[in-house]
Protein backbone atom coordinates (compact mmCIF):
# COMPACT_ATOMS: atom_id res chain seq x y z
CA UNK A 1 0.00 0.00 0.00
CA UNK A 2 2.80 2.40 0.88
CA UNK A 3 4.60 1.70 -2.40
CA UNK A 4 1.41 2.44 -4.35
CA UNK A 5 0.99 5.77 -2.55
CA UNK A 6 4.58 6.76 -3.16
CA UNK A 7 4.45 5.81 -6.86
CA UNK A 8 1.14 7.69 -7.28
CA UNK A 9 2.55 10.80 -5.62
CA UNK A 10 5.70 10.74 -7.76
CA UNK A 11 3.74 10.27 -10.98
CA UNK A 12 1.35 13.11 -10.10
CA UNK A 13 4.26 15.35 -9.17
CA UNK A 14 6.11 14.59 -12.42
CA UNK A 15 2.99 15.42 -14.43
CA UNK A 16 1.87 18.46 -12.46
CA UNK A 17 5.14 20.39 -12.06
CA UNK A 18 5.94 20.93 -15.78
CA UNK A 19 2.36 22.05 -16.44
CA UNK A 20 2.34 24.31 -13.38
CA UNK A 21 5.42 26.25 -14.49
CA UNK A 22 4.61 26.28 -18.21
CA UNK A 23 4.15 29.80 -19.53
CA UNK A 24 0.76 29.14 -21.16
CA UNK A 25 -2.20 28.06 -18.96
CA UNK A 26 -3.60 25.39 -21.29
CA UNK A 27 -1.45 22.41 -20.12
CA UNK A 28 -2.25 23.10 -16.48
CA UNK A 29 -5.93 23.46 -17.34
CA UNK A 30 -6.00 20.12 -19.18
CA UNK A 31 -4.26 18.26 -16.36
CA UNK A 32 -6.54 19.87 -13.75
CA UNK A 33 -9.53 18.92 -15.88
CA UNK A 34 -8.32 15.33 -15.99
CA UNK A 35 -7.88 15.25 -12.19
CA UNK A 36 -11.39 16.64 -11.65
CA UNK A 37 -12.88 14.07 -14.03
CA UNK A 38 -10.91 11.30 -12.34
CA UNK A 39 -12.17 12.53 -8.96
CA UNK A 40 -15.78 12.32 -10.13
CA UNK A 41 -15.21 8.83 -11.51
CA UNK A 42 -13.49 7.68 -8.30
CA UNK A 43 -16.20 9.14 -6.05
CA UNK A 44 -18.93 7.16 -7.82
CA UNK A 45 -16.88 3.94 -7.78
CA UNK A 46 -16.07 4.30 -4.07
CA UNK A 47 -19.77 4.69 -3.31
CA UNK A 48 -20.71 1.46 -5.06
CA UNK A 49 -21.66 2.88 -8.44
CA UNK A 50 -21.26 0.96 -11.66
CA UNK A 51 -18.90 1.62 -14.51
CA UNK A 52 -21.39 3.61 -16.61
CA UNK A 53 -22.45 6.03 -13.82
CA UNK A 54 -18.79 6.53 -12.91
CA UNK A 55 -17.85 7.45 -16.49
CA UNK A 56 -20.87 9.75 -16.78
CA UNK A 57 -19.90 11.48 -13.52
CA UNK A 58 -16.34 12.00 -14.72
CA UNK A 59 -17.42 13.31 -18.11
CA UNK A 60 -20.04 15.53 -16.47
CA UNK A 61 -17.44 17.11 -14.18
CA UNK A 62 -15.09 17.69 -17.11
CA UNK A 63 -17.88 19.15 -19.25
CA UNK A 64 -19.05 21.47 -16.47
CA UNK A 65 -15.53 22.79 -15.90
CA UNK A 66 -15.03 23.32 -19.64
CA UNK A 67 -18.28 25.28 -19.89
CA UNK A 68 -17.24 27.49 -16.96
CA UNK A 69 -13.87 28.09 -18.61
CA UNK A 70 -15.27 28.89 -22.05
CA UNK A 71 -17.90 31.20 -20.52
CA UNK A 72 -15.15 33.22 -18.83
CA UNK A 73 -16.35 32.51 -15.33
CA UNK A 74 -12.82 31.62 -14.20
CA UNK A 75 -11.75 35.19 -14.94
CA UNK A 76 -14.53 36.66 -12.82
CA UNK A 77 -13.83 37.94 -9.27
CA UNK A 78 -15.23 34.98 -7.35
CA UNK A 79 -13.57 35.24 -3.91
CA UNK A 80 -15.41 32.28 -2.42
CA UNK A 81 -14.43 30.01 -5.31
CA UNK A 82 -10.78 31.03 -5.10
CA UNK A 83 -10.90 30.50 -1.35
CA UNK A 84 -11.87 26.87 -1.96
CA UNK A 85 -9.21 26.56 -4.65
CA UNK A 86 -6.60 27.85 -2.20
CA UNK A 87 -7.80 25.28 0.32
CA UNK A 88 -7.46 22.57 -2.31
CA UNK A 89 -3.84 23.60 -2.91
CA UNK A 90 -3.19 23.40 0.82
CA UNK A 91 -4.73 19.90 0.91
CA UNK A 92 -2.57 18.87 -2.05
CA UNK A 93 0.52 20.10 -0.23
CA UNK A 94 -0.57 18.24 2.90
CA UNK A 95 -0.96 15.07 0.81
CA UNK A 96 2.62 15.24 -0.44
CA UNK A 97 3.81 16.12 3.07
CA UNK A 98 2.03 13.03 4.44
CA UNK A 99 3.63 10.87 1.76
CA UNK A 100 7.01 12.33 2.71
CA UNK A 101 6.42 11.45 6.37
CA UNK A 102 5.44 7.87 5.55
CA UNK A 103 8.41 7.39 3.23
CA UNK A 104 10.78 8.64 5.93
CA UNK A 105 9.14 6.38 8.50
CA UNK A 106 9.81 3.41 6.21
CA UNK A 107 13.34 4.39 5.10
CA UNK A 108 14.80 5.87 8.31
CA UNK A 109 15.16 2.54 10.20
CA UNK A 110 16.65 0.89 7.10
CA UNK A 111 19.23 3.51 6.07
CA UNK A 112 21.89 5.73 7.51
CA UNK A 113 20.13 8.88 8.69
CA UNK A 114 22.78 11.34 7.50
CA UNK A 115 22.98 9.77 4.03
CA UNK A 116 19.19 9.80 3.73
CA UNK A 117 19.04 13.46 4.79
CA UNK A 118 21.79 14.37 2.30
CA UNK A 119 19.89 12.61 -0.48
CA UNK A 120 16.85 14.71 0.40
CA UNK A 121 18.90 17.90 0.29
CA UNK A 122 20.38 17.17 -3.13
CA UNK A 123 17.03 16.25 -4.66
CA UNK A 124 15.34 19.33 -3.19
CA UNK A 125 18.22 21.61 -4.23
CA UNK A 126 18.28 20.20 -7.77
CA UNK A 127 14.53 20.60 -8.29
CA UNK A 128 14.50 24.09 -6.76
CA UNK A 129 17.46 25.22 -8.87
CA UNK A 130 15.86 23.86 -12.04
CA UNK A 131 12.58 25.66 -11.38
CA UNK A 132 14.35 28.89 -10.35
CA UNK A 133 16.52 28.84 -13.48
CA UNK A 134 13.45 28.35 -15.65
CA UNK A 135 11.16 30.89 -13.98
CA UNK A 136 13.43 33.78 -12.97
CA UNK A 137 16.91 35.18 -13.68
CA UNK A 138 19.68 34.26 -11.23
CA UNK A 139 22.15 37.10 -10.72
CA UNK A 140 25.14 37.67 -8.44
CA UNK A 141 23.55 40.80 -6.97
CA UNK A 142 20.37 38.88 -6.21
CA UNK A 143 22.32 36.12 -4.50
CA UNK A 144 24.22 38.67 -2.41
CA UNK A 145 21.00 40.37 -1.36
CA UNK A 146 19.44 37.08 -0.28
CA UNK A 147 22.61 35.59 1.22
CA UNK A 148 21.44 35.50 4.84
CA UNK A 149 18.02 33.90 4.11
CA UNK A 150 19.73 31.37 1.84
CA UNK A 151 22.29 30.46 4.52
CA UNK A 152 19.64 30.27 7.23
CA UNK A 153 17.26 28.19 5.14
CA UNK A 154 20.00 25.92 3.82
CA UNK A 155 22.03 25.34 6.97
CA UNK A 156 19.53 25.58 9.83
CA UNK A 157 16.01 25.17 8.50
CA UNK A 158 16.93 22.41 6.05
CA UNK A 159 20.35 21.09 7.06
CA UNK A 160 19.84 20.81 10.80
CA UNK A 161 16.07 20.53 11.17
CA UNK A 162 15.43 17.94 8.48
CA UNK A 163 18.42 15.86 9.51
CA UNK A 164 17.04 15.75 13.05
CA UNK A 165 13.66 14.78 11.60
CA UNK A 166 15.20 11.80 9.81
CA UNK A 167 16.99 10.72 12.98
CA UNK A 168 13.86 11.16 15.10
CA UNK A 169 11.66 9.18 12.72
CA UNK A 170 13.83 6.12 13.28
CA UNK A 171 11.94 5.78 16.55
CA UNK A 172 8.83 8.00 16.38
CA UNK A 173 5.64 6.82 14.61
CA UNK A 174 4.80 9.01 11.58
CA UNK A 175 1.48 10.17 13.09
CA UNK A 176 3.19 11.48 16.23
CA UNK A 177 5.98 13.06 14.18
CA UNK A 178 3.46 14.82 11.92
CA UNK A 179 1.64 16.30 14.91
CA UNK A 180 4.88 17.56 16.44
CA UNK A 181 6.08 19.05 13.15
CA UNK A 182 2.72 20.84 12.78
CA UNK A 183 3.88 23.07 15.64
CA UNK A 184 6.21 24.77 13.15
CA UNK A 185 3.51 27.35 12.43
CA UNK A 186 3.13 28.04 16.16
CA UNK A 187 6.80 28.92 16.52
CA UNK A 188 6.61 30.98 13.31
CA UNK A 189 3.70 33.00 14.71
CA UNK A 190 5.51 33.53 18.02
CA UNK A 191 8.72 34.59 16.25
CA UNK A 192 6.78 37.01 14.06
CA UNK A 193 5.17 38.54 17.14
CA UNK A 194 8.39 38.79 19.19
CA UNK A 195 10.85 39.78 16.43
CA UNK A 196 8.75 41.59 13.84
CA UNK A 197 5.91 42.88 16.02
CA UNK A 198 3.28 41.16 13.85
CA UNK A 199 -0.22 40.60 15.22
CA UNK A 200 -2.53 37.85 14.01
CA UNK A 201 -5.79 38.87 12.40
CA UNK A 202 -9.12 37.25 13.21
CA UNK A 203 -8.65 34.91 10.24
CA UNK A 204 -5.19 33.92 11.50
CA UNK A 205 -6.48 33.25 15.02
CA UNK A 206 -9.33 31.16 13.58
CA UNK A 207 -6.82 29.14 11.57
CA UNK A 208 -4.74 28.55 14.70
CA UNK A 209 -7.80 27.33 16.58
CA UNK A 210 -8.70 24.95 13.74
CA UNK A 211 -5.15 23.55 13.69
CA UNK A 212 -5.23 23.10 17.47
CA UNK A 213 -8.58 21.33 17.19
CA UNK A 214 -7.14 18.99 14.55
CA UNK A 215 -4.17 18.11 16.77
CA UNK A 216 -6.45 17.44 19.74
CA UNK A 217 -8.80 15.27 17.67
CA UNK A 218 -5.89 13.13 16.47
CA UNK A 219 -4.54 12.76 20.01
CA UNK A 220 -7.92 12.05 21.64
CA UNK A 221 -9.12 9.67 18.93
CA UNK A 222 -9.80 6.11 20.18
CA UNK A 223 -6.50 4.33 20.74
CA UNK A 224 -7.24 1.13 18.75
CA UNK A 225 -7.85 3.13 15.57
CA UNK A 226 -4.74 5.22 16.13
CA UNK A 227 -2.59 2.17 16.78
CA UNK A 228 -3.91 0.44 13.66
CA UNK A 229 -3.16 3.52 11.55
CA UNK A 230 0.33 3.78 13.04
CA UNK A 231 1.06 0.11 12.36
CA UNK A 232 -0.24 0.45 8.78
CA UNK A 233 1.95 3.50 8.13
CA UNK A 234 5.01 1.76 9.54
CA UNK A 235 4.68 -1.24 7.20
Amino acid sequence: MLKQRVITALVLLAILLPALFYRAPEPFFLITLFFIAAGGWEWVRMNGGGALPAWLAGLGCALLCTVFWRAGLLQQPLPLLWLFIGGAWVLLGAFFWAVHMMVLAWLAPRMNGVKLACAQFWVCAGLSLAVAGYREPITISGLKGALMPILYGGLLSVGVAYTLQVVAQRHAPPIHAAIILSLESVFAALAGWVILGEVLSLRGITGCLLMLAGMLIVQLWPRPALEQATAADAR
